[in-house]
């Protein structure tokens, strides 16, 4: 269940947002990758999961090139989780986690038992009543909608997840109790989460990845990794300071 980048590189046009990026990923608590908005986070989780092509480098998945995989062998083992809008079709919740689940489904046959209580345990992972699970998806809010995207990728119950904000249309106490989850997941499960909340990272996270600039500035444990110095990198705000304590907080001139 060892997934690694090796000398990633990654440019649109003229713009170089990932250079020669290395890491590996491994099951055993959660890792967060940190950065500012258009800092290439996404860009390198889509890399990953070979949505996107590195122009430099490879991704090894158990130490062989991730190309060596077929699409199907690659979606049963990575689930993938993006920022995505409201669906535009009526599927009922049901449904459209049964969707996330096709790359494990019989050819030309109906889901199977062991399918359907897959989906089954999804939903009740994110918490869907039953009848929520009937609702067409085009009438749930956009957090309840982004739990049942969550649901689609764990029903799946593939050995890595990829997970790009998974929380960020959560409320305070929603998040809490879906990082609880995803934490005794990737105690068996690689769990790779990109998020901008520091908070949730410094409590969840048992490791923390920086990029900025394009490259991995800092990778280790989070009270070594998320210092007032590196944040300040990674966040360049002229004239800020941070304030560091049981949470994070960035200060303006007339109040740091």
């Amino acid at each position: 269940m060892n997934l690694a980048a090796e000398n990633i590189s990654f440019a649109y046009g003229e713009k170089t947002v990932i250079d020669r990026v290395s890491f590996s990923l491994e099951p055993g608590g959660l890792t967060f990758l940190l950065g500012a908005n258009g800092a290439g986070k996404s860009t390198l989780l889509k890399i990953l999961c070979r949505l996107l092509a590195p122009a430099e480098g490879q991704v090894l998945l158990d130490g062989k090139d991730i190309t060596a995989f077929s699409a199907n062998a690659r979606a049963r083992r990575i689930g993938v989780m993006l920022q995505q809008p409201l669906p535009g079709l009526d599927f009922s919740a049901e449904e459209f986690v049964l969707f996330g689940r096709t790359a494990k489904l019989p050819r030309l046959a109906p889901p199977g038992k062991e399918d359907l209580r897959a989906v089954e345990r999804a939903l009740d992972a994110v918490k869907l009543s039953s009848a929520e699970r009937l609702r067409p998806v085009t009438r749930f809010s956009g957090g309840e909608f982004q739990r049942i995207v969550l649901a689609s990728v764990l029903a799946l119950e593939s050995e890595i997840l990829l997970l790009d904000e998974p929380v960020s249309s959560q409320d305070p106490a929603r998040s809490a109790w879906i990082f609880e989850m995803l934490t005794a997941l990737a105690a068996e499960k690689t769990v790779f989460v990109i998020s901008h909340d520091l908070d949730l990272a410094l409590r969840y996270a048992s490791r923390v990845l920086l990029l900025a600039g394009g490259k991995i500035i800092a990778d280790g444990p989070p009270d070594r990794v998320m210092t007032p110095e590196n944040l300040l990198k990674l966040y360049p705000l002229p004239g800020f300071t941070v304030s560091e304590g049981r949470s994070f907080r960035f200060l303006g001139p007339r109040h740091a």
